[in-house]
């Protein structure tokens, strides 16, 4: 049931961590438009014994603020289908189910070990036949979002808020690349509002 996650993580820009922590009390689908408050994160820490690793979560952001973002329609849809096929299935594991109230979790209620959500990411599209599309990792669901909320005009400053950056330059240096051809597209705006459109040789 990771595609819930995968597909919040495409249409939201979260981190990992993020996702993974949040929980039904953090989301608002009732509203328009709907929103979600980021306000913990799941990590990889090490288990009590001393061996191994699990998710654990902590109250914190890796940004240190806790941030709300609103929800696109589809995104909202989708987490109300999510709660209905959770909610069914929890019944059958009975007294066994920990209820941690998490949206994205495993079969019994028990927070996703991060690392092991990536690499079920990473499982289930080398089984797919993408002959013509790239390799890219669980983490480049969040630049996706980034770069074409930035292509689509989207003002950085939302942009770095959404992504929990903690100033404005982080987002623009790690989309630089981006911001390139946003300016020059800029400055031909500019210059058509002052010169009139370029004319047909």
């Amino acid at each position: 049931m990771c595609y819930y996650a995968w597909f919040f993580l495409a249409t939201t820009g979260c981190r990992r961590g993020e996702a993974l922590g949040l929980r039904w009390q953090d989301v608002n689908l009732g509203e328009v438009p709907a929103h979600a408050s980021i306000r913990q994160e799941c990590i990889p820490l090490t288990k009590p014994s001393g061996k191994g690793r699990e998710g654990r979560m902590v109250p914190r952001t890796k940004g240190d603020k806790a941030r709300v973002i609103e929800l696109d329609t589809q995104t909202r849809a989708v987490l109300i289908g999510w709660k209905a096929i959770q909610g069914k299935e929890r019944p059958p594991v009975g007294a066994g189910y920990e209820d941690n109230g998490l949206i994205f979790c495993q079969p019994d209620g028990r927070p996703y070990h991060p690392e092991a959500f990536s690499k079920a990411f990473d499982r289930r599209l080398r089984q797919q036949k993408f002959v013509d599309l790239p390799r890219i990792r669980l983490h480049d669901l969040r630049h996706t979002w980034a770069t074409l909320a930035l292509i689509a005009g989207v003002d950085i400053r939302m942009v770095s808020e959404r992504l929990g950056h903690s100033s404005i330059l982080i987002t623009s240096q790690t989309y630089q690349h981006v911001m390139k051809g946003m300016q020059a597209g800029a400055a031909q705006k500019v210059a058509d509002l002052i010169f009139g459109p370029p004319t047909e040789p």
